[in-house]
């Protein structure tokens, strides 16, 4: 049975109106799992309504997989949610806090994108195998590659937080790449780093997710290769080195002759942490 969420009655969602404050009726049926009816609520209901915007919700389950539930729209708090999937919306609250860092983190890299020049007596030629010992081992170079970093906080009512969502984070904590678009970065460039809440009073969780992005790639094209290397951010590519005669000084050299991408982190639908996409 799929999950409906719809209006109690036609609202007028264009125009402004005079009060400070509005509630608006909405049901959902078709699930007894509180995490789902937020998920469908959510996705349902306008981020402004009459100018004003969203604050909070409240739900109610009458049995029977269907739920009441009153959406909140106002000036007074600055507490709202952007429910469009545009922006960081949670289940109940909203990113309250942003931060982002673009910096730089250390990798070893064994293959370069280009060879400019051997020089000395006769050196052998290793393509684009970077630091060749004598033994014919890769040891590489380490270098600094840009990293995108950021974290979101969220607001979220106790009712929110429950065994069922907390299981959700770790289902994605377990496949932490997105299978889908998300803020808008496409399927497999983003990487969920973790989630921690604390709780404050009696009624409100403080909820702080943070993530991590690598670019797409279709065109790695390491000199030699005769196709192009597709690759998703955080997928792992490695290189082979086969041991080969180099026939202009007869040495014994070790270049790159195939290239593996593989998957080393399983992938999941970031809907389920309930902070839209």
């Amino acid at each position: 049975m799929s999950i409906i969420c719809a209006q109690k009655y036609d609202l007028d969602l264009t125009g402004a109106i005079e009060s400070p404050s509005a509630d608006l009726p909405y049901f959902v049926k078709g699930t007894e799992l509180e995490a789902d009816a937020v998920t469908a609520l959510l996705a349902t209901i306008p981020a402004v309504y009459g100018g004003l915007p969203f604050q909070r919700y409240h739900l109610k389950h009458q049995g029977g997989g269907v739920w009441d539930a009153t959406v909140s729209y106002g000036k007074a708090e600055q507490r709202g949610l952007d429910p469009s999937g545009s922006g960081s919306a949670g289940p109940g609250g909203v990113t309250t806090s942003y931060a982002f860092e673009v910096g730089m983190t250390s990798v070893n890299l064994k293959v370069a994108l280009q060879l400019i020049g051997a020089y000395g007596f006769e050196p052998p030629v290793f393509d684009t195998a970077i630091n060749v010992g004598k033994d014919n081992e890769v040891a590489g170079v380490d270098i600094d590659v840009p990293t995108y970093t950021w974290s979101e906080t969220v607001y979220l009512p106790d009712s929110a937080v429950t065994d069922g969502y907390k299981g959700n984070l770790l289902t994605v904590a377990a496949a932490p790449v997105n299978d889908g678009v998300f803020r808008g970065l496409a399927a497999g460039e983003v990487r969920f780093l973790g989630c921690s809440g604390s709780k404050k009073g009696s009624d409100e969780w403080e909820l702080t997710f943070r993530f991590a992005a690598q670019p797409n790639r279709l065109n790695m094209a390491p000199p030699g290769f005769d196709d192009a290397i597709p690759k998703d951010g955080w997928d792992y590519v490695w290189y082979y080195f086969a041991e080969q005669v180099d026939t202009t000084t007869n040495t014994l050299v070790r270049k790159p002759t195939a290239a593996y991408v593989v998957r080393v982190y399983d992938r999941s639908d970031f809907t389920l942490l309930g902070i839209g996409s």
